[in-house]
């Protein structure tokens, strides 16, 4: 899980901002745990992860280059993740769908990366990666090319398309994610409504 940014745009370090009781960073461990045997917590130098203790199954990790974005944070934990599947996410998006990142999972195999795309735009920062993926990411960062976006252009991916995001993921909330107070309200206003619908 990416969680170190500077949180510029919010002013502050969106990951401790509580919705419905729990803290951005809470919600999606919480989310990651049926799914994950180990989860890794990507952080950029010097930023400490509030509230959060390292166990066996939860370990915290320093980006390997400072202040270079998601694309070194995806890097950082891919090389020192144990496993060849890892499931990315950053951790300012509050409402995870489990079923998404399940099939996601499932369609792995065989591939660098499963990335969800909608309307043409890709999701890289919610998507499985194979550390098969490293090559290219360290070409990427060897150029100088640090856009995470550019990422599935690189590898062998499986977009994951409109009509099977649909299937398990129908209003698409996974995709919602924080960068400014007024997406921090509107995710608040949503999880008050989610939670008196009993979900």
């Amino acid at each position: 899980m990416l969680v170190g940014g500077q949180s510029s745009r919010l002013g502050r370090d969106k990951s401790l901002e509580i919705i419905n009781g729990e803290s951005l960073v809470k919600r999606a461990i919480n989310r990651l745990v049926p799914l994950c045997k180990t989860i890794l917590l990507v952080t950029a130098a010097g930023i400490e992860i509030k509230g959060i203790t390292e166990t066996p199954n939860q370990r915290i990790i320093t980006d390997v280059y400072p202040k270079r974005g998601p694309l070194v944070g995806l890097y950082s934990g891919l090389k020192k993740s144990d496993t060849l599947y890892n499931l990315v996410v950053a951790c300012d998006m509050p409402f995870l769908e489990k079923k998404l990142l399940k099939l996601m999972i499932e369609l792995a195999p065989g591939f660098d990366a499963v990335i969800p795309i909608l309307d043409k735009q890709t999701e890289p920062l919610c998507a499985v990666y194979s550390r098969n993926s490293m090559a290219a990411i360290e070409k990427m960062m060897e150029e100088d090319v640090y856009a995470v976006h550019k990422i599935p252009s690189k590898i062998k991916t499986r977009y994951l398309n409109a009509q099977e995001i649909y299937a398990v993921d129908p209003r698409h909330y996974s995709f919602i994610n924080i960068n400014r107070e007024e997406d921090l309200v509107k995710a608040r206003q949503l999880a008050e409504r989610l939670s008196g619908d009993g979900k």
